[in-house]
């Protein structure tokens, strides 16, 4: 009788009764079997505005395609411009680095004569305070020497010294030289 049990079917021997949750379905029912009369207005509305925004829709997609269109010209002739301008930028960045470059190669170039030429500069300096204090000498013994006989100048960036000229201001050594050759004399 065990295995008769287990073969049977549920409900067989014992009558099956409602749920609670059966009870409610039949009442949801009835509900439902009244809604198709009256959501099928609804569902016809709803169709209708479906159709009138697919419509707009289309329209709308229409509309952006020409307005797209239209634009693509405008927008090629812009990114060919925009492209035209970065090579541009990058021939300018070029000759800028390139102007870099050269500048500080010619800098570097440069660099010895200038410090060469200070040095010049440094040595004609002390030359000159020297000369300036051999000349200033000459003069404080209130001697004065004038040219008696016109020479050119030996020295560099002279010319000639015309008769009755001043050149107290050379130094004692070749003042006494010029006044040896007869060339200069002392006027007190």
């Amino acid at each position: 009788m065990a295995n008769e049990n287990k073969n049977e079917k549920a409900g067989a021997t014992t009558p099956a009764t409602p749920s609670t949750v059966e009870g409610t379905q039949s009442t949801d029912q009835a509900q439902l079997d009244l809604a198709p009369n009256t959501s099928n207005d609804e569902v016809e509305k709803l169709k209708a505005e479906l159709v009138a925004k697919d419509s707009e829709i289309e329209s709308l997609k229409a509309e952006h395609k020409a307005f797209k269109e239209k634009l693509k010209p405008e927008i090629e002739k812009i990114q060919s411009e925009n492209e035209k301008l970065k090579a541009e930028l990058v021939a300018k960045d070029s000759e800028i680095e390139s102007l870099k470059a050269e500048h500080k190669a010619f800098k570097e170039k440069l660099k010895p004569e200038i410090e060469k030429i200070q040095s010049e500069n440094e040595k004609l300096k002390a030359e000159l305070a020297k000369t300036g204090k051999q000349s200033k000498a000459s003069k404080s013994g209130a001697a004065k020497f004038v040219v008696v006989s016109a020479f050119r100048g030996n020295q560099k960036g002279e010319g000639i010294f015309e008769i009755d000229s001043d050149v107290s201001h050379f130094d004692a050594d070749r003042l006494k030289d010029l006044v040896s050759r007869e060339l200069v004399k002392e006027v007190k």
